[in-house]
């Protein structure tokens, strides 16, 4: 029997490691309380999260629809609590290869919020997802890759290439070259896009690239040239997807359709700050956003990437480094889960309070633990359009050689 709604999106915010977001959707800072409700979703069968619709929207449905209906029956009978117990065991990772496309988004988030952050880097250390490809791929185990991502605040060309030339000069850039353009008009996307055509094809360049503006102006844009990697935010409800890009699940998709590579980012809290939450806490809207990212992929059977903004809407959902640390552990493990390559920008906006200097110790620490397909990587430390801290081209090389 499927639980109460209600009784659901409580325990569930409840059972959440804190973040200040949660509090607007029921979470809560008493660690007693967060015990309790971490015992009940525990103890909750797969079969029965799956019964249970939090929202009733179009991410509910492309969910259910995308789920392997004959694995989902055989896993029905587990507890989220079992469900821990098979991560943390040896056969773990060929466990998720064989039932993984059965798991719910709802049951990915309840598995994580039972983890500590040394069970959630165990399981991240051992779940890749490669893309296709020959040689070292990325996503693979022995590969971690970075985004070049030269914005310009005035998206002048000749400031947008000597950032990827230094990027390039560092190794960076091998998953994807990736410009977050100032002026967002099709007239612009179009230039931009050509731009990096030009690098990329000149240079031979084993890379993609991607102007990220939303689909709708992309799949304009592609009137007028190539465009390589088609780039959306996701969202784990419809409301703020919609507010986001004017679509549902299923307009997205039908854009989708149109490229041969998406990108897709995401990121704990967007929902929450933009009031479209839906009562639902910020773990669970996020594991929801990487299953609408299964969806697209596979219902296209595109090149895909996904990538979490971890960190970038400030301290209205993370106040601390150790939350940060928890979210980015937290996400890459519902990714992997979802068959996603994932990639992290492990960021802190000005506001935040995270100096640079612990947001490079917390960088190392998550890059160590999570097992990351990408970061990204700007010049100097700080993006110049978007104003905020995140990873330098520098740091790559240490941050490589520490890896492994």
């Amino acid at each position: 029997m499927a639980p109460d709604r209600r009784e659901l999106l409580r325990i569930f915010a409840l059972a959440n490691e804190f973040k200040e977001g949660d509090l607007l959707v029921g979470g809560t800072r008493d660690e007693t309380l967060r015990a309790a409700a971490r015992a009940e979703v525990g103890a909750l069968t797969l079969g029965a999260l799956n019964g249970a619709a939090l929202v009733e929207d179009g991410v509910s449905e492309a969910l259910a629809g995308s789920l392997d209906a004959r694995l989902a029956a055989e896993i029905s009978h587990l507890t989220v609590g079992g469900l821990k117990g098979i991560l943390l065991s040896g056969g773990g990772a060929e466990w998720v290869r064989r039932y993984g496309e059965g798991l719910s988004s709802e049951a990915v988030a309840g598995v994580v919020k039972l983890m500590t952050n040394d069970e959630l880097s165990a399981v991240a250390r051992t779940l890749f997802n490669p893309l296709p490809g020959e040689g070292v791929r990325v996503g693979s185990p022995n590969h971690f890759g970075s985004r070049i991502q030269p914005n310009s605040p005035g998206d002048d060309e000749e400031e947008i290439l000597l950032s990827i030339m230094e990027g390039l000069a560092y190794g960076c850039g091998d998953v994807i070259l990736g410009l977050n353009p100032a002026g967002d008009d099709v007239e612009s996307i179009a230039r931009l896009e050509e731009l990096l055509r030009s690098v990329v094809e000149r240079l031979e360049l084993p890379t993609r690239y991607c102007v990220l503006s939303d689909i709708v102006k992309q799949s304009s844009a592609r009137a007028r040239v190539r465009v390589d990697v088609g780039f959306q935010s996701l969202a784990g409800t419809s409301r703020a997807l919609g507010g986001m890009v004017g679509l549902d699940v299923d307009g997205v998709l039908d854009l989708a359709r149109g490229f041969d590579g998406l990108y897709f980012e995401t990121g704990q809290g967007s929902e929450v700050t933009n009031g479209a939450a839906e009562g639902v806490d910020m773990v669970t809207l996020e594991a929801r956003s990487y299953g609408v990212a299964r969806h697209m992929g596979r219902r296209t059977g595109a090149w895909m990437i996904v990538n979490d903004v971890a960190g970038f809407i400030g301290p209205e959902v993370f106040r601390t480094g150790e939350q940060l640390l928890r979210a980015c552990l937290e996400d890459t493990v519902m990714a992997k889960l979802h068959g996603l390559t994932m990639g992290l920008d492990v960021c802190s906006t000005f506001h935040m309070g995270v100096e640079p200097a612990e947001l490079r110790r917390l960088t190392e620490q998550i890059v160590e633990r999570a097992a990351p397909a990408y970061l990204m990587a700007v010049a100097g430390n700080a993006d110049p359009m978007l104003g905020y801290l995140t990873t330098s081209f520098r740091e790559h090389p240490r941050l490589r050689q520490q890896t492994g």
